[in-house]
């Protein structure tokens, strides 16, 4: 069964939504009928522009964010899933609000994907999503405008079956 894992979800940032970023993601209703996510994909330089996924190498998302930086492909192996996601969020230089400054993913095989550097955000606020035993993270939650600005929950099930 699948569940939001409530333990790191708040309402949407209502500092998000007040300054621009209107647009609000949750792909969990088009995702919970796949396995697994095969693929990410990143659209990253100084911060995180934009995220989409595939799954179970048939159905891709929608690009959450703007074009900005350049895409970056992690293609996951056929018994390896998504078990952890650190999110470092700050203010972005260029820009008067909060954005996703770096994204990393971390598979139960122990590979790593990261996208952004960080080094142009202050005020850095860091999170970690993690899947409990016997889940995999298949979803998340977020918001989004002309980049990435926020994830705010991930959606998590049970690991699949290999």
């Amino acid at each position: 069964m699948e569940k939001l894992n409530s333990r790191f979800f708040s309402e949407f940032s209502p500092e998000a939504l007040k300054n621009g970023f209107s647009n609000v993601f949750s792909d969990w209703r088009l995702a919970r009928k796949f396995g697994k996510i095969t693929k990410i994909i990143l659209r990253a330089g100084f911060i995180v522009d934009g995220i989409a996924f595939e799954y179970d190498r048939t159905f891709r998302t929608k690009n959450h964010g703007g074009e900005g930086g350049g895409e970056r492909v992690f293609e996951l192996k056929d018994n390896e899933y998504v078990k952890r996601i650190e999110v470092s969020t700050g203010a972005y230089k260029y820009s008067p609000v909060r954005a996703v400054c770096k994204i990393s993913f971390t598979t139960n095989a122990g590979r790593v994907f990261s996208g952004g550097e960080a080094r142009e955000c202050s005020g850095i606020r860091a999170e970690v999503f993690e899947a409990g035993k016997g889940e995999q993270i298949f979803a998340l939650a977020g918001t989004f405008g002309a980049y990435l600005a926020s994830i705010e929950g991930v959606y998590v099930k049970p690991e699949p079956q290999t």
